[in-house]
């Protein structure tokens, strides 16, 4: 194979699929809208839920890097479902495989999130960009660059909009680099008045709410493939609830932009032995809009599936952990990336 186009694709199925939590959703409409002639695929991933079975390891790329000879052009999405798998594979290819130096990505705002497309209406086609089928054209045809004044690293810079027009005169523009822009490392804490402040503060303090499974925060917007997703606005699924904490900047007094991965540590207890903690990163406009950034989700059980690795560096993939109720745990949760 010579090159390839590879669109809004995964490099680790098993942890961008189920790992943090069963997207039922997801998986279930994904496999019976598009192999209904697999009857028993739903039954077949729940079953191998711990992730040291074959049947992860063999559809994962990460330890086949130096296979990939050609060269491709990707194409990913901000809030599609296969962000993360996009840039992890981007980087495998890009800097690990036999051809390396010889790949380009492209993001855009949404991907295969087309219900999003109201939203992003500059320099876009339904919110999504031409720009790498005019790549892969070039690339199959055997153009050494892909197109002109186009580097390694295409990626657009969203902003605040309110579906007609930009809502200040921030973001929402393309960028094209040679290789993904070094971030800085950035920190808010959470406060016990409720604000996300810059220092910690000294004296420790407890947010408490009571979760019912059965009655869960519904999903509104984000990384999604079937129903919404993309921006949206989260104040219906803020208001009402007593198991959505939330936690507030002061009003920006200037703006700020934000390119690379997003992290959100906590410690956390709970009195049952599993259950799952969300993250969200919202965008609370002056007219008061409360638009998603990104979200994420940890499932407990499988929280040190993340966390560790063995002397070689290499993730480990251990069983279950269940919590012991009352104990405290430091967990993170991935908000995966964005560029805002």
């Amino acid at each position: 194979l010579a090159g390839g186009q590879r669109r809004v694709h995964g490099k680790q199925w098993y942890q961008r699929r189920v790992h943090g939590a069963y997207r039922q959703q997801l998986i279930e409409n994904w496999i019976n809208k598009t192999i209904s002639t697999c009857t028993d695929c739903v039954e077949r991933i729940k079953t191998y839920e711990i992730p040291t079975t074959p049947f992860w390891q063999e559809v994962s790329a990460e330890e086949k890097w130096p296979l990939v000879t050609g060269s491709t052009v990707m194409w990913a999405g901000w809030y599609d479902i296969f962000l993360q798998g996009n840039l992890e594979g981007f980087h495998g290819f890009q800097h690990l495989s036999s051809s390396r130096g010889k790949h380009y990505i492209v993001v855009d705002p949404l991907g295969h999130c087309q219900d999003g497309a109201e939203y992003f209406k500059r320099d876009l086609v339904q919110g999504r960009a031409l720009l790498p089928i005019d790549m892969a054209l070039n690339l199959f045809l055997g153009n050494p660059v892909p197109s002109q004044n186009v580097k390694h690293v295409t990626f657009y810079v969203m902003g605040p909009t309110d579906g007609q027009e930009t809502v200040g005169s921030v973001g929402n523009y393309w960028c094209t680099l040679d290789e993904w822009p070094e971030y800085q490392n950035y920190y808010l804490h959470l406060a016990s008045n409720g604000t996300l402040a810059e220092t910690r503060e000294v004296a420790q303090h407890t947010a408490e709410y009571d979760f019912d499974p059965s009655d869960p925060v519904k999903t509104e917007g984000g990384n999604n493939l079937f129903g919404s997703c993309g921006p949206r606005d989260q104040r219906k699924v803020e208001g009402g609830r007593k198991d959505v904490v939330i936690f507030r900047t002061p009003p920006l007094t200037e703006h700020v932009a934000v390119t690379g991965p997003l992290r959100v540590q906590l410690w956390v207890s709970s009195n049952a032995t599993d259950t799952d903690f969300t993250a969200k990163l919202v965008d609370k406009y002056p007219t008061g809009e409360a638009m998603n950034i990104q979200d994420g989700i940890l499932r407990m059980r499988w929280r040190q599936d993340i966390a560790q690795t063995d002397a070689g560096g290499q993730p480990t993939h251990p069983d279950p952990a269940w919590m012991e109720p009352g104990r405290i745990y430091p967990i993170t949760v991935d908000l995966w990336n964005t560029s805002y």
